[in-house]
């Protein structure tokens, strides 16, 4: 690899700052304080007299002339000739740097060049401490320890000057940012496109109406080949030096594999050494696909390019999904919302029941348990409503859940084809291939009456009528027995509405049954209420059906699930 000889110059021809605009000493100088690099515009001076780091370019105005640098793709040969434009960026440039505080000149750098100069302050800082000294009777030669510090500092400033990476890898990135940034910034699903405009200073450009789309379709890879001088060994040792810079520094390394999904609106509120990090994972980025455009290979994400990763999760066959990627990353962090278990009721009635009971007597929302509560909105939803359907419907919901490791559960009251819906469960086969069915039967919970029927005394649902009915009407517990005695011809609803007046409000009944399970929790015979007991295996069942974290280990939860009885998950 080497750098051309007018970088500086190549990058204002091709506008190659839409998306990241060169930066003015004192912005960039700034730019370094907020990822911790500490520079002084003094140092960066000294640094720039002694040629181990310099700006892009330079633009000096005449006394009295505030001309603007205007870029519009057009070449800016003349500028430079002028005099005016100065392009700092060869490695052999020969130009007088001018004071410190001329007014009438500007040093303008990229934000890449952060990585040089995270180079040059290391080759170039020393520290030095007391201890080395102290309690020694000895006199200590400063001028023959100082003679030995020039002669290393004029090694290491030589090495610095030659070392022709420091200046052609941030220029490179430079000049492939409005190409490949967008792809860098993404969250692995989208990206945003869009150059900025900046108008007045010293440059200005507009980029309103600049087609991103357009420009990639024009994009020529091979140009930066012969730009540079490079091969696949020079760019790939270039990537890997952006992903070392970025591993030493990132005190969130063991967490990017979660954090590449996070926009980079919230990554750029990173602070300190993480920001820095994260402008080095631009860089490696958009290395990455650079390279990927020239050798048809992909050197991988950032992440797992060093050996340093504690593991392989997800693993490489997940790779080019990035939607299954982020489930499998999202289910190693415990922060996928993906319900572990959903739990499909007949209608609102039960889904008040269901929520009270957690809340109540479990004392813990639902959904702090993994269970999402669905409304049927009645058992014609789930048993299909037409002769052709043959449950086909809720058998493939399911099916699919189950699929993608969410436990299933249903609770219909005995009515409509209910009842075959359970015995066909036995034998429907799942879409799949991992599976040998749909739905374990055992997961299908049918009242042999009605929900209210099955779980409550004849007094319990008499007290709980007159509740709803506000006292106006007491219910009695021959009334219930009657209902009960000429089920399903009788119903609750007709009787409430016979006696009150009035249409009965089942998830108000739902919610008064609800409080007396939490009062009294058990039955008059000392055992628990069977929907009591269903709700505790849901949440059991649940709690114990973590989401899988690779691929092997939901092929051994699939197994788990295709089991009646389920209680523990390969997770």
């Amino acid at each position: 690899m080497f750098q051309p000889q007018y970088a500086g110059q190549l990058i204002l021809d091709e506008v190659a700052v839409r998306l990241r605009p060169l930066l003015a000493r004192s912005d960039f100088v700034k730019f370094c304080d907020q990822r911790n690099l500490r520079i002084s515009a003094e140092l960066m001076q000294r640094f720039e007299e002694l040629r181990l780091f310099a700006p892009i370019i330079r633009i000096t105005r005449p006394p009295g002339d505030p001309r603007i640098l205007y870029l519009d793709g057009h070449p800016t040969a003349a500028d430079f000739a002028a005099g005016w434009v100065v392009d700092c960026s060869a490695p052999d440039a020969e130009y007088p740097v001018p004071p410190i505080d001329d007014h009438l000149t500007m040093p303008f750098y990229s934000e890449f060049q952060v990585w040089a100069l995270e180079q040059v302050l290391r080759e170039t800082t020393m520290t030095f401490t007391l201890d080395e000294v102290a309690g020694s009777s000895d006199v200590v030669d400063w001028s023959d320890r100082f003679r030995g510090l020039r002669s290393r500092a004029l090694e290491h400033a030589e090495r610095l000057r030659s070392n022709i990476e420091l200046t052609a890898v941030p220029i490179l990135c430079q000049l492939i940012s409005n190409r490949y940034l967008p792809h860098a910034l993404s969250n692995q699903r989208t990206y945003q496109v869009g150059g900025v405009s900046l108008f007045g200073g010293w440059m200005a450009f507009n980029s309103g109406s600049w087609d991103w789309h357009d420009y990639c379709d024009k994009w020529d890879p091979t140009e930066r080949v012969a730009c540079f001088a490079l091969d696949e060994q020079s760019l790939e040792r270039a990537h890997w030096r952006m992903v070392s810079a970025m591993y030493r520094c990132d005190p969130l390394w063991r967490w990017r594999n979660l954090i590449q999904f996070v926009n980079q609106r919230k990554r750029d509120e990173l602070r300190g050494d993480a920001l820095r990090a994260e402008l080095y994972r631009q860089c490696a980025e958009m290395l990455r696909f650079l390279y990927r455009d020239l050798y048809r290979t992909d050197l991988g994400p950032p992440e797992d390019v060093l050996h340093g990763m504690p593991c392989r999760i997800p693993e490489p066959a997940v790779l080019d999904d990035p939607r299954e990627r982020l489930q499998f990353v999202a289910n190693q962090y415990d922060l996928n919302p993906q319900p572990t278990a959903v739990l499909f009721v007949e209608g609102q009635s039960e889904v008040v029941f269901t929520q009270a009971i957690f809340d109540g007597l479990f004392g813990l929302h639902h959904g702090v348990s993994g269970v999402e509560v669905v409304n049927l909105h009645g058992v014609g939803n789930a048993t299909g409503g037409k002769r052709f359907d043959r449950y086909n419907a809720i058998f493939r919901l399911v099916d699919y859940l189950l699929e993608h490791q969410t436990l299933v559960f249903l609770v219909l009251d005995n009515e409509g084809r209910a009842t075959r819906l359970k015995q066909d469960a036995a034998t429907k086969p799942s879409v799949f291939g991992n599976r040998q069915r749909a739905i374990a039967p055992d997961r299908i919970h049918l009242w042999d009456q009605t929900f209210e029927l099955d779980n409550f005394e004849d007094e319990e649902l008499a007290r709980a009528m007159t509740i709803v009915a506000g006292e106006r009407v007491q219910f009695a517990a021959e009334e219930i027995q009657e209902v009960r005695s000429h089920w399903p011809g009788a119903s609750l609803s007709e009787c409430f509405e016979r006696r009150a007046d009035q249409a009965l409000t089942k998830p108000e009944l739902a919610r008064v049954l609800a409080e007396l399970i939490i009062q009294s929790p058990t039955r008059s015979d000392g055992t628990e209420r069977p929907i009591v007991e269903f709700l505790r295996r849901v949440r059991r069942e649940a709690s114990r059906n973590p989401l899988p974290v690779t691929q092997d280990i939901w092929r051994q939860n699939q197994e788990f699930l295709d089991a009646e009885g389920t209680t523990e998950s390969a997770s």
